[in-house]
């Protein structure tokens, strides 16, 4: 009814992404380029806008910071922001009208979904954020993929593999049932590979692609770099040129996966 259609129209879904990654992966940095990009750009049937006054200052607070020669510092273990964002994905009757948050949590909580590490034991927010996420983004830095010994990127991805178990196993996923929520390898900094394929990385992860591809039912590859390249001391270019920031959450979005009511508890500072 035109009701319905009205209420579509004006409650957009909330949709949390869970980040995970470990310390100096470059989640805040992919996080600023990410919603710089959505505020300027559409891809086709999906548009979007950041939401929230914070957000906004946020981002541009971190660019500034980001073109004047400086990373961001790295993000404090007692500190989360969620950067947030609404989403029309054109299709059927009415768009479907989003509402999107991805928090920025310390890569140190990674080690809260690792049963190896003591803190599997706190089950702090970031724990239940993640769970509850309705999508999750597991980021991999590739200069450290590239420049690791072997026994070093195996430890990484052993890492990886544990930390999604512990994902799939909480959000209900058996042997027999695969894990509705859509999960996305984010493989950063790929302005390290300087022409090389990006699909390269994948070689160094192979148990971890593996287990992800048996156990969703959703799961995609992708690439990307937040700036597009460093200035030969390492500093961030003073003109930011992200490449593929945007393609994980444009294909999260396309999933059109049905959301679980305890879905995206809004977080506060």
């Amino acid at each position: 009814s035109v009701l319905i259609l009205r209420f579509l129209v004006r409650n957009p879904v909330p949709l949390s992404i869970s980040l995970l990654g470990f310390p100096g992966t470059g989640k805040t940095v992919y996080l600023t380029t990410l919603f710089d990009e959505l505020q300027r750009h559409s891809r086709g049937a999906v548009r979007f806008a950041p939401y929230g006054r914070e957000t906004i200052e946020a981002v541009a607070s971190s660019l500034n910071f980001l073109t004047s020669g400086n990373w961001l510092p790295r993000t404090d273990a007692g500190f989360v922001f969620p950067y947030r964002a609404t989403a029309s994905v054109r299709g059927g009757l009415v768009p479907r009208q989003y509402k999107i948050e991805i928090a920025d949590y310390a890569g140190e909580h990674m080690d809260e979904l690792n049963p190896a590490k003591p803190a599997w034991l706190h089950r702090t927010d970031y724990f239940k954020y993640v769970v509850q996420s309705d999508a999750v983004i597991l980021t991999l830095d590739a200069a450290r993929l590239l420049t690791a010994d072997k026994a070093t990127r195996e430890a990484i991805q052993n890492a990886y593999v544990a930390a999604f178990q512990v994902l799939a196993e909480e959000k209900g996923a058996t042997e027999l049932r695969r894990m509705r929520a859509p999960v996305v390898l984010l493989f950063l900094k790929i302005d390290v590979l300087k022409g090389r394929a990006p699909d390269e990385l994948n070689h160094y992860v192979p148990k971890l692609i593996d287990v992800c591809s048996s156990r969703c039912r959703y799961f995609n590859i992708f690439y990307a770099s937040a700036v597009g390249g460093v200035n030969d001391d390492g500093s961030p270019p003073q003109e930011i040129r992200p490449e593929g920031v945007i393609d994980p959450l444009i294909w999260i979005l396309r999933q059109a996966v049905p959301l679980t009511p305890y879905s995206s508890t809004p977080l506060s500072r």
